[in-house]
């Protein structure tokens, strides 16, 4: 019961990122914003990194790699979903960063030469399918498009995240590892220093709050929970959860942003979650460990 509650918590989390985010926007940058959030996550993070016994065998070596994919599934994920959420309702970006998983499928054909079933293929095809009945539902809206381009960016940064540290996992804990990526993220992002400095002094405090809140809780929190839920739990039944979240968000959505989703964007979503799910489901457990996908 106890693990089941943990992960529930950590979905119902990263689920509200993507309504923080909407809102945190009516003040901060995008950039700023992304910067903010995770400079707290990484403050949060060093109390558990202290406490983590697990033992570190990342060589100098892989500094480099770990900075990349740091800057990839951290600081260009969250600063183009940052931007995607300027004009994209919460609910339809989580739907749509839902497709992680097949794009991580199908990059991990290429790069790590894993061999696509036929099932594969109909839930990636079926995922593309929902959605484009997503974006179908707002084709009249320009900026709309413009912004799910960005989630869709996102996504992309997700996959290869979620690809490429496979080896470096094997060499520390998913929470020391978690902690390494958001620190070389927030590292990336810290560029936007100057427009943070001048979005603080603008902004009210509620705003300001918001922001910390997204990066102790789903930004830090929810990842140390999934970690926990992962100890105890087989990783295919921890990423079945995963497809709780876009509902969620469409919930909170509505409940704390007034943006209730139309019958396209819910049954666009529905069926690219089932592809998803499809995909997912078909893929070995040890080709891609859950831990690593990336949520809000």
């Amino acid at each position: 019961m106890k693990v089941t509650l943990a992960l529930l918590t950590a979905i119902i989390l990263w689920s509200s990122a993507f309504v923080g985010i909407r809102y945190g926007l009516t003040a901060y940058h995008p950039g700023s914003l992304g910067f903010l959030r995770y400079l707290i996550a990484s403050i949060t993070l060093i109390f558990f990194f202290i406490h983590d016994k697990s033992e570190v065998k990342l060589k100098r070596s892989d500094i480099p790699s770990v900075f990349l994919l740091g800057l990839i599934g951290m600081g260009i994920y969250n600063i183009a979903l940052n931007y995607g959420e300027l004009s994209v309702s919460a609910s339809v970006a989580s739907f749509i960063i839902s497709q992680a998983p097949v794009i991580s499928a199908i990059l991990a054909m290429f790069f790590l030469k894993e061999k696509m079933s036929a099932q594969i293929w109909i839930g990636i095809f079926i995922s593309l399918i929902g959605v484009t009945v997503i974006a179908f539902g707002q084709r009249h809206n320009f900026n709309f498009q413009y912004g799910i381009a960005f989630v869709v960016i996102a996504v992309f940064c997700s996959g290869i995240y979620t690809v490429l540290q496979k080896p470096l996992l094997r060499k520390a804990s998913p929470i020391k590892f978690v902690c390494f990526a958001i620190w070389s993220g927030t590292l990336s992002m810290s560029v936007f220093l100057p427009q943070t400095i001048h979005d603080i002094q603008h902004a009210s405090i509620t705003q300001t709050l918001d922001v910390i809140y997204l990066g102790i809780f789903p930004g830090a929190i929810g990842f140390l929970l999934w970690s926990y839920g992962l100890k105890h739990y087989p990783a295919v039944k921890v990423s079945s959860f995963l497809y709780l979240s876009p509902f969620f968000a469409a919930f909170l959505s509505w409940l704390f942003l007034n943006e209730a989703p139309t019958v396209l964007t819910l049954s666009g979503g529905a069926i690219a979650l089932i592809g998803a799910y499809i995909v997912n489901k078909r893929r070995s457990v040890k080709s891609i460990p859950s831990n690593s996908l990336i949520k809000e």
